[in-house]
């Protein structure tokens, strides 16, 4: 199993420890599934374009100076918002988003789509209340850890931030580039115009 495999049930694993004794084994099965379904998820994912030396490309094209130092910036941005995750501080999450993504992340017609796509969320709320339990149901276990090995640019102020996973399921090894999020700097800041799942 991959290390991107390994840590999905992990963070699914962290998500439930505080669930009752009594859903114990349906929880379990639950994480099997939901491994699986992401496994399958990143299998029949749309590729991701990529040059002939096999890097993500985007629509933008910049001098090698400024992607290197725009490299830097990102892993810098994506490390301390690992942090930011991982102590659970909500507000610096939301300092992180853009206006419109965290508009999106807080109408409910998005919670409850995120909400009904996953069978873990479902056997631990009855629903997500709001943007602030989508944080520590959703991002928390899922976000804090996150990793970027390339990025490619959509525009002068826009990339999309990449890792390249090795998923190993039964009998198949799958190398892909997995977009971690879509970014925008806004001033001086990066911030986070999506999250991809």
């Amino acid at each position: 199993m991959s290390k991107l495999c390994l840590f999905l049930v992990s963070a699914l694993i962290v998500a439930c420890e505080s669930a009752p004794a009594t859903v114990e084994q349906t929880t379990v099965e639950q994480l099997a599934i939901e491994e699986e379904q992401v496994v399958e998820l990143i299998v029949t994912a749309e590729p991701v374009p990529v040059s002939e030396t096999g890097r993500p490309v985007g629509t933008y094209e910049v001098s090698t100076e400024v992607y290197d130092q725009t490299l830097v910036e990102v892993k810098e941005f994506i490390d301390g918002l690992n942090r930011t995750i991982r102590r659970r501080d909500f507000s610096g999450w939301k300092d992180a988003c853009s206006a419109e993504y965290y508009s999106q992340v807080s109408s409910r017609e998005f919670l409850d789509h995120a909400y009904k796509q996953s069978a873990l969320l479902q056997s631990k709320l009855p629903r997500l209340r709001d943007v602030n339990a989508y944080f520590e149901n959703v991002v928390v276990p899922s976000r804090a850890n996150s990793r970027v090995d390339e990025i490619a640019f959509e525009a002068e102020d826009r990339v999309k931030a990449y890792y390249l996973a090795t998923i190993k399921f039964q009998d198949q090894t799958v190398n892909r580039w997995l977009t971690v999020y879509d970014l925008i700097r806004i001033g001086d800041e990066w911030k986070i115009l999506r999250s991809v799942n």
